[in-house]
């Protein structure tokens, strides 16, 4: 949980850096079209930029690499057990259920695992903190304008909890649906 977290933080951060040199390229260009004290003024801007890209990609990739390697911990461990599980059940369990059942088990549902725990939160952290920098910068810009990008936002959120609450109740049909198909399929190719 403790590297989730770290991993998480350092991919916000990244992402909140990753917006710096677009904030830039609007100053540059307010620079350019005569609105600040000249061409001077443009390099260090730059040079701001371009080193809050490259912390931006390390920060992110640090958090990705934290997230994967306690994501690789979790999913080695719970393989391992399942594994051993497997090793002590009776031989008629593995007859009164098909290679598919065991498939989703051993595979497929650590790999969904592996989604949650390597990618959800240091994608959810990234959305988070950029979405984070450009509200304040919109607000920093010009406040009313920034009140109005965000006014759908709201509908968003309300029309998103719709749509997950009413998938949430079909995921478990959906996935008994899957073990089944996988099992046909093992029965046909046998």
């Amino acid at each position: 949980r403790g590297r989730l977290i770290v991993a998480a933080l350092l991919s916000a951060l990244g992402a909140m850096l990753g917006l710096v040199p677009l904030a830039a390229m609007v100053h540059m260009v307010q620079v350019a079209m005569g609105q600040g004290d000249g061409a001077a003024s443009i390099w260090p801007l730059l040079g701001v930029a371009l080193v809050c890209l490259f912390a931006a990609a390390l920060l992110i990739l640090a958090g990705e690499v934290l997230a994967h390697w306690a994501d690789n911990q979790l999913t080695h461990g719970l393989r391992r057990a399942a594994v051993q599980r497997l090793g002590q059940v009776p031989l008629g369990w593995f007859s009164s259920r098909s290679s598919g059942e065991v498939k989703q088990v051993l595979q497929d549902d650590i790999a969904t695992l592996h989604s949650l725990s390597a990618h959800f939160y240091t994608s959810v952290a990234r959305a988070g903190g950029a979405m984070l920098v450009a509200v304040a910068y919109l607000l920093a810009q010009d406040w009313r304008m920034a009140l109005i990008a965000l006014l759908p936002f709201p509908g968003y959120v309300w029309f998103l909890r719709r749509a997950l609450r009413s998938s949430g109740a079909q995921m478990g049909v959906f996935a008994g649906h899957m073990g089944r198909i996988q099992s046909a399929a093992v029965a046909f190719v046998a």
